[in-house]
This record gives C-alpha cells, structure tokens and sequence, in this order.
C-alpha cells in the first residue's frame, strides 16, 4: 500500500499479476491518467489483447469506452495512413461504425476539410437506405470521367453522356406540364 504519490526513475518497469491491473484516478482534470512515450521517432505504444477473442460491446479483447463523454482519435502525422484501421483475421471479417441512438442526418458523418473522400472496394458499394439517399443538388455525380455526368443546380438537371438509355420494368412517366424538346 502506497499512500501519497510515487515517483520511480528506471530504465523498465514490468508488472506481472495473475489477477486484474487497474489505473484509477479520482482527479477532475483532462489528463486523469496518461500513457506517455517520449523516446524519439521508432517510440510506440502498444495495447494488446493475445488470446480476446469477443467482440461484445463491455467484453470485448480490447475497448475504449466513455460513459458519458466522447472518444476522440487524432494523429499528427503529415502522411498516409494518419490513422488507419485494419481488420486482418480472415475472410469473414467486417470493420462496422456504428451510431446505435443517434437519429439525426449526420449520426455518422464522413468530413474532410481541405480534400475529398474515396470509396474503393474489391467488390460492389453499396448504399442502403430506410428512406433517400440526398445528393445536394450543387453536387455532381461523375461516372468514369467527365464524359458521363449528372448535374443540379437546384432547378435545373442535367444529364449527359455519349448514349443514354431509359430502362424500366413500368413506365417511365413525364408529366403533362413538362415539356420534352428533341435536337
């Protein structure tokens, strides 16, 4: 039992236990606890899980978990791979993000501030929605190049390509008060 504070100044600490190793703190400040290396630039911090093999939210090998506030993820690295998350245990793994409660438009929200985002997948994307899938009308969609575009400006819509088809199972509806002009 130590009471008070503990200041240790070796070159390795090792703690073996065959039971739990708890960090707790009491103090109500930002830094309540820190894990901090400071050694130069091949320095690392690993947390590691070797025989967790659950997934379940409050059970899982390896969590991070906040009652009440949020969790926030931030590299400082000017490179790729800033941040990267890896599934690699086989062919039947999946990376999920998840907003259980949150109901509003942006519950998941994919933001880049000065460049743009890329979905690139060894099969198919897909988008499954409850109700629309919203494209602002300022936004383009481009298919394969220039060439083949779909573009609104809130008013207008224009669709432009080398060939254009209309396929339907039904009809394809104009309505009366719209006018179709060929040439």
């Amino acid at each position: 039992d130590v009471n008070g504070s503990v200041d240790w100044d070796v070159s390795d600490v090792q703690v073996d236990s065959s039971g739990d190793i708890d960090l707790v703190s009491t103090n109500n400040s930002a830094g309540a606890i820190t894990i901090h290396a400071n050694g130069g630039t091949s320095e690392g911090i690993l947390i590691r899980s070797d025989q967790g093999t659950s997934a379940t939210e409050g059970s899982a090998s390896v969590q991070l978990l906040s009652d009440v506030g949020g969790i926030n993820v931030k590299s400082g690295l000017n490179g790729a791979n800033a941040i990267l998350l890896t599934a690699d245990g086989g062919t039947s793994e999946t990376i999920v993000i998840h907003a259980d409660q949150g109901s509003g438009t942006g519950s998941i929200k994919l933001l880049s501030d000065a460049g743009g985002i890329t979905f690139t997948a060894g099969a198919d994307i897909e988008l499954d929605a409850t109700n629309d899938v919203n494209i602002p009308a300022n936004v383009g969609l481009t298919f394969g190049n220039d060439a083949e575009k779909i573009e609104g400006d809130g008013t207008d819509l224009t669709i432009s390509g080398n060939n254009i088809n209309l396929t339907a199972t039904a009809d394809v509806v104009i309505p009366a008060n719209v006018g179709v002009t060929f040439g």
